[in-house]
Formats: C-alpha cells, sequence, structure tokens
C-alpha cells in the first residue's frame, strides 16, 4: 500500500502529473534538473504522443510528421490545431521503432529492452487519458505482441511487460510456450 508520501509531482506535457516517488519518471523529471516550469512542453502534442517525444528521442522525425500533418489540416480546413491523433503516435512507435527492434532480438537488444520499459512506463502512467492511452496501447501494441512470435523476445527481454500481457490478455490469447511460434530467442 502506497501513501501520500510515495508520490511526487512532475511536470510533464500541459502539467503537473502526480509519479511514483523514486520511479522511472521521477528519475527522469526531477532531482538535479530544471524546475518543472522549464521541463513543459509548450507545445503538447497530447498524450501518449508527449511521452514519446520526452522519452523516445528517436522518435522525434517521425512525431514531427504526424504534427506536420496536423499544421497542413489546419491551414487547409481553416480549422484550429489538433493534438497528434494518439492512435498513429502509438502506431508509429510501435511499427517504426519498438516492432523491429523485438523483430531484430538479440543484435538490437539494448534498444528492445528500453523500447518494453517505455511501453510498460507509458501503461502505468497516471494521466487524465490513462484510460484511453491504455486502450489504444493495448489494441496496438500489446494485443500484437500477445498475438505474434515477438512475445517471446518480450518474455527474455522484459519479463514484467510479459507478465503485464498475461495479465491483460492471458484469457483472450494462447501465451503457452507450446502454442507453435515459439523460437529460442
Amino acid at each position: 500500500m502506497t501513501g501520500s508520501d510515495d508520490r511526487v509531482e512532475v511536470w510533464i506535457g500541459d502539467g503537473p502529473v502526480e509519479v511514483g516517488r523514486n520511479s522511472v519518471m521521477h528519475a527522469l523529471f526531477e532531482g538535479a534538473a530544471p524546475k518543472p516550469a522549464a521541463r513543459r512542453m509548450r507545445w503538447s502534442l497530447g498524450m501518449p504522443a508527449d511521452l514519446i517525444w520526452m522519452l523516445v528521442p528517436e522518435s522525434r522525425p517521425l512525431l514531427a510528421e504526424l504534427a506536420a500533418g496536423q499544421f497542413e489540416a489546419a491551414v487547409e480546413l481553416g480549422r484550429e490545431l489538433y493534438p497528434v491523433d494518439d492512435t498513429e503516435a502509438v502506431l508509429k512507435f510501435w511499427a517504426r521503432l519498438a516492432e523491429p527492434a523485438l523483430k531484430g532480438f538479440p543484435d538490437t537488444r539494448a534498444d528492445a529492452e528500453r523500447y518494453c520499459a517505455f511501453i510498460r512506463l507509458v501503461w502505468d502512467f497516471e494521466c487524465p487519458e490513462q484510460e484511453r492511452v491504455r486502450q489504444v496501447l493495448g489494441w496496438y501494441v500489446l494485443e500484437d505482441i500477445a498475438s505474434t512470435p515477438v512475445l517471446w523476445t518480450v518474455e527474455v527481454v522484459d519479463p514484467a511487460l510479459f507478465q503485464l500481457i498475461r495479465d491483460e490478455y492471458g484469457e483472450d490469447f494462447d501465451l503457452s510456450p507450446d502454442r507453435g511460434d515459439r523460437t529460442a530467442p
């Protein structure tokens, strides 16, 4: 059981977010870093795109493409700017970065480990949009992992993510080692 002393406030995206003390998020956004207001993204892409932008630097060109599309649509349609579509942001991260790293294992082990840890972080990230973020992450990343051979790479590189998938999708997908697609990663 955690108490209020186990939570701290950090600035991410549009404002303060409560995170666990000594968590990865706390370590990234507190401590020796500048004051919270200086780290706040002034142009929020929306969640989870803000997290992807801030914590996966190699994703920035991909997200910039999506943001450019929002600018073009706003000009063309004469409307205000909208945040980057959460589904598109997650799909870009998954299809262009995380999935190739898992498929390239063991040569891409460091990236696979980092992306899996990031997926867990986003899943546990507390924000007003948490339900929607989990829905998108579940549909487009976790279910894809659960239904393809990359599941066995996840089991090796991030047992905690493997367990999360087992807990969330174990009844919906065959996650047994003898399902026929298991190869030694």
